[in-house]
């Protein structure tokens, strides 16, 4: 029995006339025969079309292409189907989900009609073989309708793509430049080269500073970079930015409680302007599903206001769409997801993810990939897993048996492009700032002529977290 696909047909449509930086997915991935109902073809070849001919694709466009090329009794219908498509600003549909269904709807259709058309078209004398091998050639087809052909490449082209990289990244390397984008702390940009294209998973205990490194790491480099908030309110976000850029200078329970000193009120205007003048994007959306974060950041991305990404965090994400699973599936489905738009977009992804509480048993308390919630998926996929340790939260002493202090180590267990092992810097007191282990912390100087501006209204919004 063949499923009635024409909502989510309705529902891919919708996608592409309101969202154009998807369309170039979707169209490597379906073709007008996906779609059952004859509208939603015209509609989708229409785009197709459109997108050959490197013409502008939305609403309208569309729509007068539409009233062009069809009939008045086909593009009557279609342009209803349109306006409710322009209507309905989908944002977080599960596009692949449904990419998924439209094929398998469209094989369960085929596939009967395959079958009949070849067994009508054979004769009791012909070779049984040529028919199984002609039925079976047809299938194939059939499931690599818009497959990986598309991606192939020969070696000439990989290595013509190579050896282009070498030599630009080549001229950075001999000015001293990072290759990648900075991480704000040097021994880390040593052993990285900088954030590299790669999907990244930093990963801790709760109060190990996930997010606060996070923020750290996107206010430190120039690149415009997209800053995914699933765990905090606006409020708790925009406290920790301008604590980052105060460095230990406002007390974090003064500004939440709104009583600043006279002296850090100042300090707090300086660093709204300091955090103002940053290229960081804040995509804030609790509860945040893997496909939305997935169509921000890639949106981002063509209008070159993203060179890398975080996301905070991985266990918070939702995978929208039917056809749950368990837990453990539906995380593994979506760091998958995740990897496959890094790969797209060849940008640093960083992930940031929780630990199980098997760490805590260890008397030295240092995480091991096995403690990687949810599932084993995150440490196949991912390019790098990074573990947070900090020793002096447990009270912990080194080799030599002193305390530990406010020392900080990013754990590489897993490296693909490197080495694992250690890396150490150090954190301030209110661990809203982070510094390699030879400097000294120091207050940020505002920059001449920053924006400070006082906020119109009151911007608190009240809660029970404090804000590092």
């Amino acid at each position: 029995m063949s499923i009635d696909t024409k909502e989510i047909e309705v529902a891919v449509i919708s996608v592409l006339v309101n969202h154009p930086d998807t369309t170039s997915h979707i169209i490597s991935s379906i073709t007008a025969n996906h779609f059952s109902s004859e509208y939603n073809r015209a509609i989708f070849s229409t785009i197709e079309t459109m997108v050959k001919e490197g013409k502008q694709v939305n609403g309208l466009t569309i729509s007068q292409r539409v009233r062009a090329d069809y009939s008045i009794d086909i593009k009557s219908k279609c342009v209803v189907i349109l306006a409710e498509a322009m209507g309905a600003m989908r944002f977080n549909e599960p596009i692949d989900e449904y990419i998924a269904i439209l094929k398998d709807a469209y094989i369960s259709r085929t596939l009967p009609n395959l079958i009949t058309e070849e067994l009508m078209n054979s004769d009791a004398n012909m070779d049984g073989y040529k028919v199984a091998s002609s039925i079976i050639d047809k299938l194939t087809k059939l499931i690599d309708t818009n497959s990986a052909e598309d991606r192939l490449i020969s070696t000439a082209e990989l290595m013509d793509d190579e050896r282009r990289l070498y030599y630009e990244q080549e001229v950075l390397a001999k000015q001293g430049k990072l290759i990648g984008i900075d991480t704000g702390i040097r021994s880390l940009n040593d052993l990285t080269g900088g954030w590299q294209n790669e999907l990244i998973v930093i990963a801790g205990r709760p109060s190990m500073g996930k997010t606060a490194l996070a923020i750290f790491h996107g206010l430190s480099t120039d690149d415009y970079g997209v800053y995914v908030n699933c765990e905090m309110s606006k409020s708790q976000l925009a406290q920790r930015l301008i604590l980052n850029q105060a460095n230990g200078s406002i007390d974090g329970g003064r500004l939440k409680k709104r009583l600043l000193t006279e002296d850090e009120r100042v300090k707090m205007e300086q660093s709204i302007g300091l955090v103002e003048s940053k290229k960081l994007m804040v995509y804030y959306k609790p509860s945040c599903g893997v496909h939305e974060a997935i169509r921000v950041i890639k949106k981002a991305h063509k209008n070159g206001k993203c060179k890398w990404a975080v996301i905070d965090y991985l266990q918070l994400l939702q995978l929208e769409g039917m056809n749950k699973g368990n837990r453990e599936q539906e995380v593994s489905t979506m760091i998958k997801l995740l990897k496959r738009c890094q790969l797209d977009l060849g940008i640093p992804i960083i992930l940031l993810s929780q630990l199980s509480r098997e760490v805590e048993k260890r008397s030295t308390k240092m995480p091991i990939l096995a403690d990687l919630r949810e599932s084993g998926e995150i440490e196949q996929t991912a390019d790098s897993v990074i573990f947070i340790w900090r020793p002096a939260y447990y009270k912990l002493q080194d080799d030599n048996g002193q305390d530990y202090t406010n020392e900080i180590f990013y754990l590489f267990e897993k490296h693909r492009q490197g080495a694992v092992g250690k890396v150490m810097f150090r954190h301030n007191d209110t661990m809203t700032n982070f510094y390699d282990a030879t400097t000294e912390a120091k207050f940020n100087e505002p920059k001449i002529n920053a924006p400070s501006r006082m906020p119109v209204t009151s911007w608190f919004e009240s809660d029970n977290d404090k804000p590092f």
